[in-house]
């Protein structure tokens, strides 16, 4: 199931049900997210990619 996080921009209120009703209405239904979560910043390995390991971990321990 797709899940995303979202990196608040500097002093922009985010509304998380909203932001994503908005997107699941721009997506075919399999591609429909299953969660949405705000987070600060992504965690970022020393070339800049995203460790998408670390978001699993943190907010979806039970998944491993």
């Amino acid at each position: 199931m797709p899940v995303a996080f979202v990196v608040r921009a500097a002093h922009a209120p985010i509304d998380a049900d909203t932001l994503l009703a908005r997107v699941d209405a721009r997506l075919g239904k399999m591609q429909r997210l299953s969660a949405l979560n705000v987070v600060d910043s992504l965690p970022r390995s020393a070339l800049g990619a995203v460790l998408k390991r670390e978001l699993r971990d943190r907010f979806y321990p039970a998944a491993r």
